[in-house]
């Protein structure tokens, strides 16, 4: 199998450098990678600084912050993460209601907290409640079961 040379050159203080966002294509079987880059209006190939974007197929479709000096080949210096919108301050979270059971899983613990509240559910099968003041309310029965029950 060939190795394919590419020639480098030093760039000089009058060459412009251009960031820009695009889009992973393909990758070719090789290893080559291609971009769809705005400016050059369709994919174009790209070398990959070095540990900035695992060539696999999971790259495909994601978006990639491209530097490229002088018309050079770009390369690629990282993958850009999908923003996600912070909530307002002070505005009512919309509610997700669902049909049927939620269940959550953890390997060690699942802690649900807010403030000084919290909920805690251990692997080890304990849960444990902590608040300021804690109320429980029932239409029916309030049972306490355990072996043993400790008020303070």
């Amino acid at each position: 199998m060939g190795t394919r040379a590419t020639k480098l050159r030093r760039a000089s203080a009058a060459d412009e450098i251009v960031a820009e966002i695009g889009v992973v294509s393909a990758i070719e079987a090789s290893g080559e990678l291609f971009v769809n880059l705005p400016s050059h209006g369709g994919p174009v190939r790209a070398f990959v600084l070095h540990g900035a974007l695992a060539v696999a197929s999971e790259a495909i479709g994601r978006s990639v912050l491209v530097f490229a000096v002088g018309g050079a080949i770009p390369v690629v210096v990282g993958l850009i993460d999908e923003v996600v919108e912070k909530p307002v301050v002070g505005a009512r979270p919309e509610a997700q209601r669902v049909r049927d059971d939620v269940v959550v899983e953890a390997a060690r613990s699942i802690t649900l907290s807010c403030g000084n509240a919290s909920i805690a559910a251990l692997r080890s099968g304990k849960i444990v409640i902590r608040g300021t003041e804690i109320t429980t309310c029932s239409s029916g029965t309030n049972k306490i079961k355990g072996a043993t029950v400790k008020i303070n």
